[in-house]
């Protein structure tokens, strides 16, 4: 299905909402979508419009991530009530389809589950979370391994990074989203 694309559109939207710092990951999480979708076959003007739109509420405050999750009925449980920010890929996807009518599935389902996952993710779904988490402006312990399986296969490098995801909550002591188990365990027994 084809998108009404206008990345001028997105990049304005971005930045008046976002810091410079975020706008450099957005554009890098854009480079790196693109760079996955034209590998794996996937629609670049859908990889790209949520690539760059995938942080919308990222730097809203908790309490304002709070407010709008209710008022756009997004579910919230004791974990999203505990880190807020769980909830700003969801709460990002409600406000890009009501500010700039984006109304594709794809797009509003990869921005909703880029930073925790999802079982059964679409290629797109897929491909955001691998963007986020692997895009150039990201520096972590691990982060340049990962990228080299970048090619082994879309599940396969999604399955690495959730597991390097996983592992560094875990080492930190924090709690995991529900969401994010049963995306992991969906991927393992796929």
């Amino acid at each position: 299905m084809s998108i009404h694309y206008d990345r001028d559109v997105y990049i304005e939207y971005i930045t008046a909402l976002l810091s410079e710092k975020r706008r450099a990951h957005s554009l890098g999480t854009e480079k790196m979508a693109v760079r996955l979708a034209e590998y794996y076959g996937a629609d670049r003007e859908k990889a790209s419009a949520a690539a760059l739109l995938h942080d919308s509420a990222k730097e809203l405050p908790d309490m304002r991530l709070l407010a709008l999750a209710e008022e756009y009925g997004v579910p919230v449980d004791p974990i999203d009530r505990n880190d807020p920010d769980l909830l700003h890929g969801p709460v990002a996807a409600q406000i890009v389809r009501r500010s700039l009518g984006i109304e594709d599935k794809e797009i509003l389902l990869a921005i909703q589950n880029h930073t925790t996952g999802a079982p059964g993710m679409c290629p797109l779904e897929k491909i955001l979370y691998v963007a986020d988490l692997l895009e150039e402006t990201r520096h972590f312990p691990g982060v340049e391994e990962l990228r080299r399986h970048i090619e082994e296969g879309l599940d396969r490098i999604l399955l690495l990074s959730m597991r390097s995801v996983l592992a560094n909550l875990i080492d930190k002591g924090k709690p995991i989203q529900r969401r994010s188990i049963c995306a992991y365990n969906a991927l393992i027994l796929k």
